[in-house]
């Protein structure tokens, strides 16, 4: 069965959690998780059970042979502040939590003003009616809810705090509203993968986190930031990202134009993540060319997965590496442009070629502003000191990372 992509709302904290594929069961820590055709694989082994995509922090899981999900929406990460980690309410506010009756008669009651509210501030009305369901909060960790396109289904899960609630029944609303205007399916299926469909993301989560923070009068940015010192979990980097700087991203197409400005992003979507973390950017002309062609001499092996890795990718690097934390948005926001992919060396097994899917080499090229940008990224360390080598020439870097060789499979004759 053909699935359309989903909104979720789910936790680190959640031993297990099920997508909407019948059967499928997937033990996580959390995180975001893009599930392709077989089409769109890219030369991965066929029978594929888990890889990491060019996007760290995303990864890709198999199940089956049948189109499945794009998941999304509010990752509970470890954060700092006052507020909760995914940037709303707080859902363990115990004190306000409603039983589980109380909560379907508070939120129905909403519902009608939810929506007119969204109607009056976006200027845009509902086209189909939103089926809301409620579900116990037995199995879901801190599941909040989500929004299902292609169903018009809501769902919230009950034993939440009252405030936290009413946030996800606002932010996914939002999402059904932006779905029956602007048809979430098909931007997502048509942005590429990688820093493309990142900075959609961002477009699409960013508003709904400005309808949360205008509607409901909460202050997203100061619940929400990186610690200065110590470990930085990724599901927080990028949830500060897509509420975060998305909200900003739109916030600033709507100074600048109004409604119709951010009505028109989703007629010609942020093609880079760079536009997102630099709205005077927005829209990148034909002529600013965001990919790079690879060097030939990194091409003796086949390449898979070729494509951008972008700037939000180069800032996780360097913030991930606590000694150029502090200087990662400005060193990468140099950055022009950039290709990344996997090199899999082709090899023998009898008379078989096989690519050895484990026997992969990251390659990642780097085209700087200036020389001056290129030399202060290598000077860092940060991309030494995760596994990579590194090359400097003038503006231009290139870098590697070799992974685990695989052994050749076993002779099926």
């Amino acid at each position: 069965m053909d699935v359309e992509p989903r909104e979720w709302l789910f936790s680190p904290g959640s031993p297990t959690w099920k997508t909407p594929v019948t059967g499928a069961q997937d033990p996580t820590s959390g995180g975001r998780f893009l599930i392709l055709a077989p089409e769109e694989l890219q030369g991965a082994s066929r029978k594929v059970a888990r890889f990491s995509s060019t996007l760290e922090g995303m990864e890709l899981r198999w199940f089956g042979t049948r189109r499945a999900v794009i998941l999304a929406g509010f990752v509970a990460a470890a954060g700092c502040g006052t507020g909760s980690a995914n940037g709303l309410p707080a859902a363990s506010e115990r004190s306000s939590t409603l039983e589980a009756t109380e909560l379907r008669t508070e939120l129905r009651g909403r519902m009608a003003e939810a929506q007119e509210m969204l109607e009056r501030w976006r200027g845009l009305r509902f086209l189909r009616p939103v089926q809301l369901q409620f579900i116990p909060a037995e199995g879901h960790g801190q599941l909040g809810g989500w929004y299902e396109t292609g169903t018009d289904r809501l769902v919230v899960v009950e034993g939440r705090s009252a405030a936290f609630s009413r946030a996800v029944l606002l932010h996914e609303l939002h999402h059904a509203l932006q779905d029956q205007h602007f048809g979430l399916t098909g931007l997502y299926r048509s942005a590429h993968a990688g820093d493309e469909t990142q900075a959609l993301r961002a477009l699409v989560e960013g508003e709904a986190m400005l309808a949360v923070t205008d509607l409901l009068n909460y202050d997203f940015e100061r619940h929400m930031g990186l610690p200065e010192t110590g470990t930085v979990d990724r599901s927080l980097f990028d949830k500060i990202y897509e509420y975060g700087s998305g909200r900003r991203f739109v916030l600033a197409l709507r100074e600048r134009g109004g409604w119709d400005a951010v009505d028109a992003a989703y007629s010609q979507p942020p093609r880079s993540t760079a536009e997102i973390l630099h709205p005077e950017r927005y829209p990148l002309t034909t002529a600013e060319a965001l990919d790079l062609e690879a060097d030939s001499d990194w091409l003796g092996d086949s390449i898979s997965q070729n494509g951008r890795r972008g700037e939000l990718e180069l800032r996780w690097l360097l913030t991930a590496y606590p000694p150029s934390r502090q200087q990662a948005n400005a060193v990468a926001a140099a950055l022009e442009s950039d290709r990344a992919g996997k090199l899999r060396p082709t090899t023998q097994s009898g008379s078989e070629a096989f690519e050895a899917d484990e026997s992969e080499t990251e390659i990642w090229q780097l085209r700087f502003m200036d020389e001056t940008s290129a030399q202060r990224f290598e000077a860092l360390g940060a991309a030494q000191a995760q596994g990579w080598t590194l090359d400097r020439i003038g503006r231009g870097v290139r870098m590697k990372r070799e992974s685990a060789p695989a052994a050749p499979p076993a002779d099926q004759n």
